[in-house]
């Protein structure tokens, strides 16, 4: 029988070889695993912000369209104060400045709707002195129905002249009613472009 003869250290070197390719793999799974709980947890972090982000889009978008209602509240105020303040200043223009031969504006009053239109007005008059002597009472004139209307009429056109001269005001238009008074009694209204004598 023959021996041979083993080398220790080719033995050892074998036995060296294979317990490093198996701490080499131990050591890079512990690093893919590594890596891969550090990718995880990146991950995480990142959907967390979007999360966040998301919900303060939300917020921000909420918080918008109440500003953009509010605003919208704010420009309706400031034209109802603009309108107000147009109604005022042109009522204090027209009494006791717009005049025709036959009579005079004692006071008048404006009523607008929600849709920025003149729904009505009302014009309180008193005579001029050549028309003193036809007023017989309560809104009664001593004139044929035709005169009076005409005289009214033109005391209208007269008022809705200076009026649209103004800024800011609600529309005057045909569907507009205009009612005339002499001392708070009516003399007529027009209604559709037309005036009419009160029935009396």
């Amino acid at each position: 029988m023959r021996f041979v003869e083993k080398d220790w250290t080719t033995s050892v070197i074998q036995h060296k070889r294979r317990h490093t390719g198996w701490i080499i793999a131990v050591v890079l799974l512990i690093v893919v695993t590594a890596l891969a709980g550090v990718l995880w947890i990146s991950n995480q972090k990142l959907y967390t912000t979007i999360y966040q982000s998301e919900q303060s889009n939300q917020a921000l978008t909420k918080k918008l369209e109440r500003y953009q209602q509010e605003l919208t509240t704010v420009q309706k105020n400031v034209r109802t104060i603009e309108e107000d303040t147009a109604i005022h200043d042109m009522t204090h223009q027209i009494e006791d400045y717009v005049a025709t031969d036959d009579f005079v504006v004692n006071k008048i009053y404006f009523y607008k709707d929600p849709s920025h239109q003149l729904e009505y007005l009302y014009i309180d008059i008193y005579n001029q002195p050549k028309m003193e002597p036809y007023y017989s009472a309560q809104g009664v004139y001593d004139l044929p129905d035709q005169q009076v209307q005409a005289k009214c009429e033109q005391m209208i056109d007269d008022v809705q002249q200076l009026y649209a001269e103004g800024e800011h005001l609600p529309t005057w238009n045909k569907k507009t009613v205009v009612y005339m008074t002499i001392n708070n009694y009516e003399i007529g209204n027009n209604i559709n472009g037309k005036f009419q004598l009160t029935v009396k």
